[in-house]
């Protein structure tokens, strides 16, 4: 039974909530009766819903801030307060939960047909810059679209392994936050196989991830699966992204698609250097066929004698360690517990990304 406190502290709170879902109910009316005129052309109903969603605004003298103050600050708010009780164990707030998802959803898809911005514009907007939570939710937290929580968690980590890479390169060759958005932006909408990376991504870290108050994260191993589609389908979407620049066979071997970049990359540059490098290496250093004891170890010791130059080398380590991981996963095993070492699979992890991320970055680039 609810006490006099408690019914007051629930109607305080509608007082205060209670304007914006007033505004949802309306607008939610409105999409259900376009929705139901039964359009078979989807251009003509989506016309319709945006001509819709702002005659209602001007009816309500509603301007798109007051809205979008109200997804924040009540709606994410709101959702945040009950996605704790949850965690407190009160199971209670799950069904309801499932309901404010609803308006959430209804209350984003008005904002965007107002201010022109589409979905995913919000989901960026309201997203953690840190990993300290905020009093409210993450949107991706209140409407979990897969595609953009891989897509997200991918732009946010990959810096961190680039970096790895880039301290050898110079400011210039370096990829910045917004080319590394407008490359998965691109790669995510021309290549299907991307999708699949960047899901095998998430989920590695899922498994590099040991839960709270675990000594032994008795995930690790499988961690390896998603190591194995990652090299592998890096090696797919290298073949995808020649194919798309017009040089592409799909029946070629990882060198072979590799030295195929050179067609498409700037003249001159550390990468088609890097790829010469490497070329004359390629068999030594990643078939495997004598079981290194550490074949990363290896490859950067035979390079730092084979070539002098510093990120063309670096580059050329990178495409071997690359291609090592990619003929391990494929024909070996024996090295797998090294490879859940946090400072060896890191840089196989590495090798990929750079590899992949870099070659789609400068394909028919002129510098």
């Amino acid at each position: 039974k609810f006490s006099d406190i408690n019914i007051t502290a629930v109607s305080k709170k509608w007082g205060r909530w209670r304007s914006t879902f007033d505004l949802i109910s309306y607008y939610r009316t409105l999409r259900s009766s376009l929705i139901s005129l039964r359009e078979d052309d989807p251009a003509v109903q989506q016309q319709r819903l945006n001509d819709g969603a702002k005659e209602l605004a001007i009816f309500l003298s509603l301007e798109p801030e007051k809205l979008e103050a109200g997804i924040k600050d009540h709606l994410l708010v709101l959702f945040q307060e009950w996605q704790w009780a949850i965690q407190r164990g009160k199971l209670n707030y799950q069904k309801p939960s499932g309901f404010l998802r609803k308006d959430i959803y209804y209350a984003v898809d008005w904002l965007y047909r107002l201010t022109g911005e589409n979905f995913e514009t919000y989901f960026k907007k309201w997203r953690y810059t840190d990993r300290n939570q905020r009093e409210w939710a993450q949107l991706e937290d209140a409407l979990p679209y897969e595609y953009i929580a891989e897509k997200a968690h991918f732009l946010q980590m990959v810096p961190r392994y680039l970096a790895d890479f880039d301290k050898h390169i110079s400011k210039k060759q370096r990829i910045t936050n917004q080319q590394l958005e407008e490359i998965v932006e691109q790669l995510w909408y021309e290549q299907d196989n991307f999708k699949s990376f960047c899901r095998a991504f998430r989920q590695l870290h899922n498994h590099l991830s040991i839960r709270d108050n675990e000594e032994i994260d008795f995930r690790s191993f499988a961690m390896l699966d998603y190591f194995l589609v990652l090299a592998l389908r890096a090696e797919v979407l290298l073949a995808d992204i020649l194919d798309h620049a017009g040089h592409g066979h799909h029946s070629l071997k990882l060198k072979q698609i590799i030295e195929k970049f050179i067609t498409v990359l700037p003249q001159k540059s550390i990468w088609i250097k890097g790829i010469n490098s490497s070329r004359s290496n390629w068999k030594q250093l990643t078939n495997l066929e004598d079981k290194p004891d550490d074949p990363f170890k290896r490859i950067r010791t035979e390079m730092d004698t084979a070539c002098k130059e510093g990120p063309a080398k670096e580059f050329a380590i990178q495409l071997l360690t690359f291609g090592m991981m990619r003929n391990y996963f494929a024909h070996h095993t024996y090295f797998d517990d090294r490879l859940l070492a946090c400072k060896t699979g890191r840089s196989g992890l590495v090798s990929t990304l750079v590899v992949v991320i870099y070659l789609a970055a400068y394909t028919n680039k002129k510098n």
